[in-house]
């Protein structure tokens, strides 16, 4: 656990490292200053594809220097990891700025923070320019952010893994997911655990997960589905 002071020592060697293409620093007890001194050297690191900063709390101020550094970066960036990063709507307004230019990333999670309609309305925005996108983890979003994702879904059309778990979305939004679910020919695992979804948003979600011929991973643990839910979804499968 390097800390904010760790990573002002390591930020000059990172620099010079123009072969580095994987970064790891999750879990580093980073603050926003941290945050702010790796963004000041990334632009640096040329090869650069792969960045975890999962659980560090950078918050919206490291952020939004790292969204900087990513459009100086040419968008080279392929997976990005900013779970649990005590980002709100600020942070993440800035990060989808950021990530236009980033139209070649492959992963991207965001879960665990703290966004909500309006920080969840950009980031929509800007995934539906991926082309290349094969993991979106939007899991902790306040329900109202992600039943805005959800119409931008058939435009991600490489997504194989996303993650929607712990947005107590509830069955309204289960049946418009449901609706759009036929469109993702590529989704290989769909995690809807902790949504609140009762016998209803399984009976909407019974009716698509046929449709999907490419999931072999859904997730339902903890919601309130019955077994009458349950015989619904076993009847459809």
């Amino acid at each position: 656990r390097i800390g904010d002071a760790g990573m002002a020592a390591l930020a000059p060697a990172l620099a010079r490292c123009r072969a580095l293409r994987r970064l790891d620093l999750n879990g580093n007890m980073l603050f926003a200053e941290g945050g702010r001194c790796l963004a000041s050297v990334l632009p640096r690191c040329s090869s650069l594809l792969h960045l975890d900063l999962r659980g560090n709390h950078i918050a919206d101020q490291g952020v939004t220097a790292l969204a900087q550094a990513l459009v100086q970066s040419n968008g080279r960036l392929r997976y990005l990891d900013l779970s649990r990063v005590a980002m709100t709507d600020e942070g993440a307004g800035s990060m989808a700025a950021a990530l236009d230019t980033c139209r070649c990333m492959t992963h991207l999670k965001v879960g665990g923070n703290r966004i909500a309609a309006a920080g969840a309305g950009k980031i929509a925005q800007s995934v539906t320019r991926f082309n290349v996108l094969e993991e979106l983890d939007l899991s902790g979003m306040a329900a109202g952010g992600a039943a805005l994702v959800i119409p931008a879904l058939p435009m991600c059309n490489a997504v194989a893994k996303l993650d929607l778990s712990g947005c107590m979305m509830g069955d309204e939004a289960a049946r418009e997911l449901s609706c759009v679910l036929r469109e993702c020919d590529e989704l290989a695992s769909l995690d809807l655990s902790g949504n609140d979804l009762s016998d209803s948003g399984a009976a909407a979600l019974a009716s698509a997960v046929p449709r999907c011929r490419g999931l072999v991973l859904l997730r339902l643990n903890d919601n309130r589905i019955s077994e009458v839910g349950a015989a619904r979804m076993a009847e459809e499968l």
